[in-house]
């Protein structure tokens, strides 16, 4: 997929698909909700996960993890914007370009987590029409489970 938005008459946002994870700078306190790199590199090399790149002009200023885990069900493993660029609707256009490819393709239902003290993700999916489904809460996951249901 390689998708080309116009954000004004200047820049132009695009998205494609890697199997690279760039380096991206994020705020101190988001740190402790985002997968290791190890993790997001050995999850870009298995064959149900794909990942996905977004630009302004040339340069990178997000990345999305996806894995496709059944015919009509996503999860959005990481999704991490670079910290000067959040704010600027880069994760909304993300996130919607990775459910509207997905759905044409079958999916339906779409999911994500987030750290049970992580409101900045939590309220953001929930902005992009996510519901929270259950939570888990044990000595070692403190998490929100949040679903978008899609109707084909």
């Amino acid at each position: 997929m390689c998708i080309m938005i116009k954000t004004g008459a200047i820049m132009k946002t695009t998205i494609e698909k890697t199997k690279i994870y760039p380096v991206l700078k994020v705020g101190e306190n988001q740190l402790k909700f985002i997968s290791s790199i190890n993790r997001i590199q050995e999850g870009l090399k298995e064959n149900e996960c794909t990942g996905y790149l977004i630009r302004e002009e040339e340069n990178i200023v997000g990345f999305a993890l996806v894995r496709r885990y059944d015919i009509d069900k996503l999860f959005i493993w990481n999704l991490v914007i670079d910290y000067e660029n959040q704010g600027k609707g880069f994760g909304r256009k993300l996130v919607s370009e990775i459910i509207k490819e997905y759905s044409k393709d079958g999916v339906s239902i779409f999911t994500t987590t987030c750290h049970t003290d992580n409101y900045d993700a939590s309220l953001f999916f929930m902005k992009q029409g996510f519901i929270e489904t259950s939570r888990v809460e044990s000595s070692e996951v403190h998490e929100r489970n949040l679903t978008k249901f899609m109707s084909i």
